[in-house]
């Protein structure tokens, strides 16, 4: 068994309901700030079932944006995408949007964190889905997570994220709503 293929067995939540149907705002973000140029390979870890995302940025740039989700692709499609990148010495760029708050468990965030080191030639980019404090929330003194109707939801700041990726990462900081890393 892989080591992907491990993680996504170990989590209680599954994230396959937790796609949608629109562009994350870290993509807009990283195409307004110029982040993503010609040339470029980009995977979106975890980018969801739908090509919106894909489409958005290969219509506004000349890169190859490369979608891998083991909850909402096939085997064959992540294989093929992984494959891409090791033949290119890695990802320019990999995205995960909105992914870390949707893994319940600590330590399989920190494993995929590792994985995920395995294909970057370059930055990781993470934004995370903050939850508002309200009633449909349960805040404690951590403001931890709970089980919401797709999955599961951290409810934690990006900052919360921190010391995780600086467990991978030697350089990593917070501009705003994206953490970066390399």
């Amino acid at each position: 068994m892989s080591i992907l293929d491990y993680l996504i067995e170990v989590q209680e939540f599954s994230s396959k309901n937790t796609s949608r149907l629109q562009i994350a705002s870290l993509h807009r973000i990283l195409m307004q700030k110029g982040i993503y140029q010609d040339g470029q390979l980009v995977l979106d870890w975890g980018g969801g079932r739908y090509d919106i995302t894909k489409e958005y940025v290969e219509s506004n740039k000349n890169i190859t944006f490369l979608i891998y989700d083991p909850f909402n692709r096939s085997k064959e499609h992540n294989e093929n995408v992984l494959s891409i990148v090791e033949e290119n010495g890695g990802a320019d760029i990999i995205t995960l949007a909105n992914v870390l708050n949707v893994i319940k468990e600590k330590e399989v965030r920190i494993d995929l964190l590792k994985e995920i080191k395995n294909y970057l030639n370059g930055n990781l980019y993470i934004s995370v889905y903050e939850a508002p404090k309200s009633s449909n929330y349960k805040e404690t003194d951590e403001w931890v997570g709970q089980q919401t109707k797709n999955g599961w939801q951290n409810c934690q700041p990006l900052s919360y994220y921190i010391p995780e990726v600086e467990q991978i990462f030697l350089n990593v900081i917070k501009k705003g709503s994206v953490l970066i890393a390399g």
